[in-house]
């Protein structure tokens, strides 16, 4: 009995040892493992919904410059000779009638128009006149002919003189885009709507066609199709399920690469957090693609829609709005999760067996001093009492400390993966704003020396770089030789070895990065006459043909690293489509 009285002791007194040690430990670690995850969520978090709000805003600011070029390109065509004269002379031809007369000749020509009956002289007249010549050729040479259905003029009586193909209408002076072109002078965009002509949704712009001294003449009308004009301006994309969206002010979706025009709209709740006049982003589980998910959502105003008055786009407003599968978007912060999961684990197992180790060290002296004290209580006197000197003590303390080291051990590996994934993380954002510092600055470039100038400079800064070169040349072979700073090129010796190491560029066709000049083979002799120790030079290739080459230079020796390689490739390429734009814009302007 007085066995199972001391082992029932000794084992109750281990017991609550172990279950007091393993308590705190596991206190102490999930409290730290729950700090260090809701603080690398809410990092991770915002890191992301940032990446959702610029691309939501780069892509408001794409469908910006495109209604705003097609409506340009439309102004361009209306002042044709070809259609400005073609215009006037059917206004002319209704001297001497009335209004009332004008009005009732062209119902009749409409009537028949629909029926198809006895029209076949107005249909021959209008597809064979100059201006829609001129229309066709036009069409023949733009590059993105896919989204243009119909370009069509009309007169001051909304009867159709000029078109690409046979119009549904001859008659047009009840329609919204005629009546405010020719009341207001002003340009006409639509709201994206259902042609039953074509068969799809459309949008069209309308600008007035003006004569010599002003007054508005008549109206050019454009039709696109929606799903094609908006389709290259809403391909930006970071992963592989996120894509944009255009949203109008009643929450309907206006295009979307996943969902059919305008079948689906936000939910209330979602259109009040991103139907603003300021770019954001907002985490709900209102998403129209992934309802009842916790997702984020980037969104940005289209800017152009805010300023036509109410006039244009059906009197709405248009947004952008980014949506992405939660399971991608939120990959990042299950995998910190996992960690954490998998570190607290390890901890657990490792307080349980120290927690053992322990109490088994401070309760094994106590029972040797029970038997002894038994002993000498049974009346042996001669028997000396053992007891080591701080055992239980040094036995607590040594496995503290073990487990303290343990528990720092993890912490800090933990800590170092959740730092390097964030550095990683922001090292990836600042390359992105880098480029689009670079992208910002060379859409608001015209392409003139300052311009130019203010572009290779910030080329330079963004790159750390001591000189930048653009050299680009046109279809016709034209050369022109930019600079920065500029008298980097005023010695005759550094034009020609700027020249040399070009020409290498050009017949190689691949981008060269040399990190010492003058260790180099091909181009040791050039350092001396460049003044620079290391040189990036990138062709910059259009459709197979190189338009120009871009060159960084260094004073000092500089290894470029993989991400800088990246981001001047990345330069190099926004600078070929900028270059080439600027080349198809001037080949056009020749033309009209």
């Amino acid at each position: 009995m007085p066995t199972t009285s001391k082992a029932t002791t000794s084992g109750s007194l281990m017991g609550r040892m172990m279950t007091a040690i393993l308590l705190i430990g596991l206190a102490s670690i999930l409290m730290g493992l729950m700090t260090i995850f809701f603080v690398g969520r809410s990092h991770l978090e915002t890191a992301i919904g940032t990446t959702f709000e610029e691309i939501a805003k780069v892509t408001a600011r794409n469908v910006d410059r495109t209604i705003s070029y097609h409506v340009r390109l439309a102004e361009t065509l209306s002042l044709s000779g070809d259609v400005v004269r073609t215009v006037t002379e059917s206004n002319n031809a209704y001297e001497g009638s009335t209004t009332g007369e004008i009005a009732q000749q062209l119902a009749v020509i409409e009537s028949r128009w629909a029926q198809e009956r006895g029209v076949d002289a107005y249909l021959h007249a209008l597809l064979t006149n100059e201006a829609t010549g001129y229309f066709r050729a036009f069409n023949s040479g733009n590059t993105h002919p896919g989204s243009q259905l119909q370009i069509l003029a009309t007169d001051a009586h909304g009867a159709v003189v000029a078109a690409t193909k046979r119009p549904s209408h001859y008659a047009f002076s009840d329609t919204d885009w005629w009546q405010q072109v020719m009341s207001t002078g002003a340009p006409f965009i639509s709201d994206v709507e259902y042609s039953d002509s074509e068969q799809r949704y459309v949008l069209s712009i309308a600008v007035p066609v003006r004569q010599g001294h002003g007054s508005v003449a008549g109206v050019l009308h454009t039709v696109y199709d929606a799903v094609a004009f908006f389709k290259l301006v809403t391909e930006v994309h970071m992963g592989k399920t996120d894509h944009t969206m255009l949203v109008s002010s009643d929450g309907i979706i206006i295009f979307c690469p996943v969902l059919p025009i305008k079948q689906h709209s936000l939910d209330p709740a979602l259109q009040h957090l991103v139907l603003g006049q300021v770019p954001g982003w907002v985490t709900s589980n209102k998403d129209v693609h992934y309802a009842g998910r916790q997702a984020i959502n980037g969104f940005a105003p289209v800017d152009i829609t805010f300023k036509d008055g109410g006039q244009n786009f059906g009197g709405k407003h248009w947004y952008i709005m980014t949506s992405q599968d939660p399971s991608e978007a939120f990959a990042p912060i299950t995998g910190l999760l996992q960690w954490v999961a998998l570190t607290g684990l390890i901890g657990a197992l490792a307080i349980f067996g120290f927690a053992y180790l322990a109490a088994r060290r401070i309760v094994t002296p106590l029972k040797d001093l029970r038997e002894g004290v038994e002993k000498v209580a049974a009346g042996d006197l001669e028997h000396n009492l053992s007891i080591p000197d701080g055992a239980e003590l040094e036995g607590l303390a040594t496995a503290f400390n073990r487990m303290s080291e343990k528990l720092k051990a993890s912490y800090s590996g933990l800590e170092a993966k959740i730092t390097e994934r964030t550095r990683a993380l922001e090292a990836k954002n600042r390359e992105l704003f880098a480029l689009y510092n670079i992208v910002t600055t060379l859409n608001r470039a015209t392409h003139d020396e300052a311009g130019m100038a203010n572009l290779l400079h910030r080329i330079m800064v963004t790159m750390n770089a001591d000189g930048v070169v653009l050299t680009t040349q046109d279809a016709e072979g034209g050369r022109k030789v930019h600079s920065a700073p500029q008298p980097l090129l005023e010695k005759a010796s550094t034009v020609e070895a700027v020249e040399s190491i070009e020409r290498y560029a050009r017949r190689e066709r691949q981008p060269l990065f040399v990190g010492d000049l003058a260790e180099s083979d091909s181009f040791a002799e050039l350092a001396e006459s460049l003044g620079h120790r290391s040189a990036a030079v990138i062709p910059i290739t259009v459709r197979n043909r190189v338009i120009g080459v871009l060159t960084l230079f260094q004073r000092e020796t500089h290894n470029y690293s993989s991400s800088d390689r990246t981001l001047i490739n990345s330069i190099a390429h926004q600078l070929g489509a900028a270059l080439e734009y600027e080349q198809h814009g001037s080949e056009t302007t020749q033309g009209n």
